[in-house]
């Protein structure tokens, strides 16, 4: 469980408490674990949310999501007027600007906080080339500067909304107290995986799959947090007190 976030740890220990307590009642100490991560459990969500590091997560998300469309847009509508086959001056011209300095192949795969960097690099350019990025109409009824307006204010907001996590972060009172309770949950489900164990050695009448159908779900979370970890397009890291995850990483590729 080294690499689940606090998020992930408490919807795991609920999935074993509220749905897995037939199978955790045939392990010896079972009561008195599941008394123990009850006890846990509330702790954990009692935490303030900018501790377990949920408050910009899925807005970053959200954001790079749009940013990369636009991206991806821009990218289309440059590579189609390039080729048109009669093009107009001012279409050849829109691409140029465009390709030369508001967007570039790869905009769509950078980290998030490069993303906002080349956006609020962009940004004062826009009145040099309003009048010629305007003379090219869009499909929805308005020109190429509005596509680019849209594009780098979901720029500003990615920046925006990476300053306001790094002053959560800033705040947060109760990170060692979360790093600790975090510590403490994953204790007591190694230790109960132990428990699982030896009751097996000692009684070879309980389920073969027992560990399994108490502790798979965890096990699931955390294999695809490894694997989350271990991928070069993590984009996240995770709360103070939790191991790297891609949720909360401004430096990973979004």
């Amino acid at each position: 469980m080294l690499h689940l976030s606090i998020t992930e740890i408490i919807l795991g220990l609920h999935d074993l408490l509220d749905k897995r307590g037939a199978a955790l009642a045939k392990v010896s100490s079972g009561a008195a674990y599941r008394k123990l991560l009850t006890t846990v459990l509330a702790e954990l969500e009692a935490l303030p949310p900018a501790v377990r590091g949920l408050p910009r997560a899925d807005l970053l998300k959200a954001l790079d999501l749009s940013h990369d469309l636009y991206v991806r847009v821009m990218n289309l509508l440059r590579q189609l007027m390039a080729i048109w086959p009669d093009p107009t001056p001012a279409m050849t011209t829109a691409a140029e600007v465009l390709g030369q300095h508001f967007v570039g192949s790869s905009d769509g795969q950078l980290p998030y906080a490069k993303e906002a960097q080349l956006a609020a690099a962009r940004a004062p350019k826009l009145d040099a080339y309003r009048a010629v990025l305007d003379a090219v109409p869009t499909p929805d009824g308005r020109t190429v500067t509005a596509l680019v307006e849209r594009y780098l204010k979901t720029g500003q907001d990615l920046g925006d909304t990476l300053s306001a996590r790094a002053d959560d972060r800033a705040a947060r009172a109760d990170a060692s107290r979360a790093g600790a309770l975090r510590g403490r949950a994953i204790g007591l489900v190694s230790d109960l995986r132990t428990a699982i164990q030896r009751d097996r050695e000692a009684d070879p009448t309980l389920p073969a799959t027992l560990e399994a159908d108490l502790l798979g779900y965890l096990d699931e979370l955390e294999r695809l947090a490894a694997s989350r970890a271990a991928s070069p397009s993590a984009s996240e890291a995770p709360a103070t007190g939790t191991a790297p995850s891609p949720v909360d990483d401004p430096t990973a590729p979004a």
